[in-house]
């Protein structure tokens, strides 16, 4: 794509374990463009085609735990960027039972 970087998201637990189905988002913090999202796959892995500039990137996984990373794509050129997020609940957090 044309003026986008390739931005690969490895989604994990805690354990290293790769997250399917998790539900990754990105907000550009100086980027005029909508929030949007996508599911990771079976692998845990999701791309983003992304323009120049800082975006928050967050996911959450099925059971609700969630991680989030700030990230700065740099000018679109050859190869891509690889970034892992992992999604884990702190201690004391968790989903009202």
């Amino acid at each position: 794509m044309a003026g986008k970087a390739s931005l690969l998201l490895r989604i994990v637990d805690r354990a290293g374990n790769p997250v399917a189905d998790a539900c990754v988002s990105a907000v550009g913090k100086n980027v005029l463009l909508p929030e949007f999202g996508l599911m990771s796959n079976a692998e845990g892995l999701v791309t983003f085609f992304l323009p120049s500039g800082a975006f928050q990137v967050r996911a959450v996984s099925e059971d609700g735990q969630s991680g989030e990373a700030e990230i700065d794509v740099p000018e679109p050129g050859p190869g891509s960027m690889s970034v892992v997020i992992e999604v884990a609940l702190a201690p004391g957090d968790g989903l009202a039972k």
